[in-house]
């Protein structure tokens, strides 16, 4: 489970293992010098704080897959020695052999991780640099997707986003069955934007399978329900990944979509409350802002909701309510386009 949270800092490591919920804790450190790399690790124990091993890895840059592979080989033989070889190879499989394409895959990810206007668009390029390097690499398709669905959901999107986004989803399903992090995106475009809840289950599930500890696949399941009208199974799906990683940078959204999932179960209070957790940790993201507001419409709380709204505004002024977008629950769809009316948001 990634921590980037707490890169930089020096955390107690039984306190990082009570907020992440996890047993063992693997720290470690990477130095570069021209085209050499030294990579320190160390498993503690995160109850105990005990250390249960360490190793230093030396080798060229351009090997830095085969590094991965010995430190994941070396980590998963001091937890359990008895894990069978195949799920060692599922752990330690390379997203993809060009070392220029994965660079430019994680300078990416770091750009799409604020989720602004920017760094989404910063992503779009060096993701398509990425992909004319390597056409194969499947996750950097997958984080395309994800990256065209939040410029849509935002309303900074292109004309096409939509469609190449669908085309692009539908071509790492047929040609990869195997790799999680392109598969979650599929799926969510799938439920996203076809509104095909079978094909997108389908998907989800199976990078579930392969990654039972995906956060990220949990809330696109979470997003998936709740958009085909089952708030309780995406009630389920948000919880399950915010207490898998308490504190990764995208649970504002996971509260905002666990929020939804309340107001749809007609739990107003609780949503309410979610909703604005959510603004606070990602006072950004429109998409919350209108569900906050109907939150608070619907619990006649008229002055926070039209504050709410000033807020949305001043974020964008040009935001406008636009009409009822198409989905299984147009009921509730309707009601949030009224209540955004009402709380001030022009047509």
């Amino acid at each position: 489970m990634p921590a980037l949270p707490y890169k930089g800092t020096s955390p107690d490591i039984r306190k990082v293992g009570r907020e992440l919920g996890v047993r063992y804790v693997l720290e470690g450190s990477i130095r570069k010098a021209g085209g050499r790399v030294r990579i320190t690790c160390q498993l503690i124990e995160a109850v105990t704080g005990g250390h249960i091993w360490a190793d230093r890895f030396d080798g060229n840059l351009a090997d830095i897959f085969d590094l991965q592979d010995r430190i994941a080989e070396s980590v998963v033989g001091a937890v359990e020695p008895s894990i069978k070889h195949s799920e060692i190879a599922r752990a330690t499989a390379k997203p993809t052999e060009n070392l220029d394409a994965y660079d430019l895959y994680l300078r990416a990810l770091r750009r799409s991780e604020a989720q602004t206007r920017d760094g989404l668009d910063g992503a779009v390029v060096l993701l398509r640099q990425a992909m004319t390097i390597d056409p194969t690499f499947v996750r950097a398709k997958g984080l395309l997707t994800y990256v065209y669905l939040m410029r849509l959901d935002q309303g900074w999107g292109a004309p096409d986003d939509r469609d190449v986004a669908l085309a692009l989803a539908r071509e790492i399903i047929a040609t990869t069955t195997d790799d999680p992090e392109a598969l979650g995106p599929a799926g969510w475009a799938l439920a996203h934007s076809a509104h095909d809840y079978s094909g997108a289950y389908a998907a989800l599930n199976r990078a579930l399978y392969l990654h039972r500890n995906y956060a990220m696949g949990l809330s696109y399941l979470g997003f998936a329900h709740a958009m085909g009208n089952d708030p309780i199974a995406a009630a389920g799906y948000f919880e399950r990944a915010i207490r898998l990683n308490p504190v990764d940078p995208d649970n504002g959204n996971r509260l905002g979509g666990l929020g939804v999932a309340y107001l749809m179960l007609g739990r107003n209070e609780e949503a309410a409350g979610l909703l604005q957790r959510a603004t606070q940790e990602m006072p950004h993201i429109k998409w919350i802002q209108r569900h906050l507001i109907h939150a608070l419409t619907r619990l006649s709380r008229h002055d926070e909701a039209r504050a709410a709204a000033a807020r949305l505004l001043a974020i964008e002024p040009e935001h406008r309510v636009g009409p009822s977008p198409a989905s299984m629950n147009r009921e509730l769809n309707e009601e949030r386009r009224q209540a955004l009316l009402a709380a001030g948001v022009p047509e």
